[in-house]
């Protein structure tokens, strides 16, 4: 993105190292477009690991860019869209099993944990367990 951004609206042709102005207009961009804070901050994060690991000074961990990064996920604070399990979503859920899988006895094994984790209050990693491709190979 940032790369993209230094060649678009900057018209750099070397983006690395990149300057302190460089990361705050790209920081300011990015908000203008309505990009979720987190978003921007994943890639600073990795503006600042890249100058990190070739010995450069970080442009990105000057005082007005991390104070930029602080207003913008001050100013556009995401919504969690998730909305809780209610019966009748429930109901939903396990009447829709036959569209997951040909396996009869797939479909019924998540209806069961569809209904278990609703009646306990169990989250995902309470009741599943991934398993390594070595793993699977060995039950079959």
């Amino acid at each position: 993105m940032f790369l993209q951004f230094s060649h678009s609206e900057l018209h750099l042709t070397r983006w690395f190292p990149a300057t302190t102005t460089a990361i705050l207009s790209f920081i300011a961009f990015c908000f203008q477009k309505g990009y979720a804070p987190s978003s921007v901050t994943s890639v600073i994060s990795a503006i600042s690991y890249l100058h990190k690991m070739h010995n450069l000074a970080d442009p990105t961990a000057t005082f007005v860019v991390r104070k930029l990064l602080h207003g913008v996920t001050k100013l556009r604070t995401s919504i969690d869209q998730r909305t809780p399990v209610t019966k009748s979503i429930l109901h939903q859920l396990v009447h829709s099993t036959p569209h997951i899988s040909d396996c009869y006895y797939h479909n019924v094994l998540t209806a069961a944990m569809y209904l278990l984790a609703f009646h306990a209050f169990l989250r995902i990693g309470e009741i599943a367990v991934t398993s390594t491709a070595q793993e699977v190979r060995s039950y079959r």
